[in-house]
């Protein structure tokens, strides 16, 4: 039941009020939202108001708005949900250089779960993803390369089957992206057939995980993360 507001900063008192029924699953997945006048009328607020809340919602990634044809609440994935925080956190240069040893800690422990909880179907999309960075490579596609990246380990995290490794990881997406670029920039530059070197270390830690060899899949991971590279700290930075 929606009731009407008397506060003063009502566009974020409606919006608490929206985020409630899209939480409680009272406006679904994929479900219109009321039109702008409908929602005005029903809280007692003006139109701006109303637009205001919505355009924070969808700065938030708890819907979408579609021109001409209204608001809908998106899925809620943690990518959705912190989609916004992890574009504030990626500006935040100075936390760069500790983005390798976050990234190594958790994925060495998300890796080890995988290989004691992953289904077939699962670790077959986890190949396809290599698969798929190793065409980009070959193509010398850098910018796709990078999109596959982030969801290959993304995927990696999904597959420990634990859903805060998942939360935390969409919270620094940003953070991993823009150092992730560095690090393949880097390779590409210093080493010969860098790409295709990144994409094939991908490989090898897919063939570990299906084969079930837990302490090697462990220290492809260190290799993956640029530990094995050469790369001096100071380079996985920005470029000044």
């Amino acid at each position: 039941m929606v009731h009407k507001i008397e506060k003063i900063n009502v566009a974020h008192e409606v919006m608490g009020h929206l985020i409630d029924q899209i939480l409680s699953g009272e406006i679904k997945a994929g479900e219109k939202f009321p039109s702008e006048n409908e929602l005005a009328e029903s809280f007692g607020v003006s139109r701006l108001t109303i637009r205001t809340a919505l355009t924070k919602l969808e700065t938030l990634g708890l819907i979408e708005t579609k021109v001409g044809k209204g608001s809908y609440v998106k899925e809620r994935k943690f990518a959705n949900i912190m989609a916004f925080p992890s574009q504030i956190l990626s500006q935040y240069t100075e936390l760069y250089p500790y983005v390798k040893e976050f990234r190594i800690e958790i994925e060495q422990i998300c890796v080890a779960h995988v290989i004691d909880r992953a289904s077939d179907e699962e670790l077959l999309q986890f190949s396809r993803l290599a698969d798929q960075m190793m065409e980009a490579a070959k193509a010398n596609d850098v910018e796709r390369f990078n999109q596959i990246d982030y969801q290959f380990h993304y995927c990696l995290i999904e597959m420990s089957g634990n859903p805060l490794y998942r939360l935390v990881y969409a919270t620094i997406k940003g953070l991993i992206t823009q150092v992730s670029v560095l690090h393949v920039n880097y390779m590409i530059n210093n080493l010969e057939n860098g790409l295709v070197k990144a994409a094939l270390i991908h490989c090898e830690l897919v063939d570990l995980v299906i084969a079930r060899d837990k302490a090697a899949a462990i220290e492809n991971v260190a290799n993956l993360l640029f530990v094995s590279h050469d790369i001096d700290p100071t380079d996985i930075h920005l470029n000044k």
